[in-house]
């Protein structure tokens, strides 16, 4: 209901969309490379702590998200039918990073 409510926001949120699962994407190659390089010390220390610094800070970001999503005053205040779609929208392979890339 939400979405069809909002037509002229879907062309955005699919874009915006898409550079967020392209980041999910580099992000998931990005940790996959960090954790096989970590025991040959390839990767220098300052990167690997600016790496978990930010995927903690956005990590932190989207549990924050889901508590007021889960928020009884906020499920209360709005309908089902209204609220806001949980976001990114994902299947479960590339949420996970399981596509095919990562099997390769």
């Amino acid at each position: 209901q939400h979405d069809k409510m909002h037509v002229w926001w879907q062309r955005p949120m699919r874009t915006l969309e898409a550079y967020w699962k392209a980041l999910e994407e580099l992000s998931c190659e990005l940790y996959q490379l960090c954790v096989n390089h970590i025991s040959s010390r390839a990767i220098p220390v300052g990167v690997l702590k600016v790496l978990i610094n930010e995927f903690t800070m956005r990590q932190s970001l989207r549990e924050a998200w889901d508590e007021r999503r889960a928020d009884k005053i906020y499920q209360r205040r709005i309908s089902a039918e209204y609220r806001p779609v949980a976001r990114p929208l994902f299947d479960d392979a590339t949420a996970t990073g399981n596509d095919e890339k990562s099997e390769a």
